[in-house]
């Protein structure tokens, strides 16, 4: 099975929840992060949503580092 595969299958499952949170009374809220190679693009809705992408956007991005030395 290809890895591109698994990940399109994740943003579809997000998406899928996504659309199913939105029927339900209240508000949705979201977070996320898009990577441009090595710039990192970090959204949401909710402040604690956005310091949690910022928080695993840092152990991602220094987990990448150390693999590479």
């Amino acid at each position: 099975m290809r890895i591109e595969l698994v990940g399109i299958g994740f943003i579809i499952i997000g998406l899928v929840v996504l659309a199913l949170a939105g029927l339900q009374e209240g508000s949705v809220k979201y977070g996320g992060v898009v990577m441009l190679g090595p710039i990192p693009l970090i959204f949401g809705n909710s402040k604690s949503l956005i310091l949690v992408a910022s928080g695993l956007v840092l152990i991602t991005l220094i987990l990448i580092l150390l693999t590479k030395m």
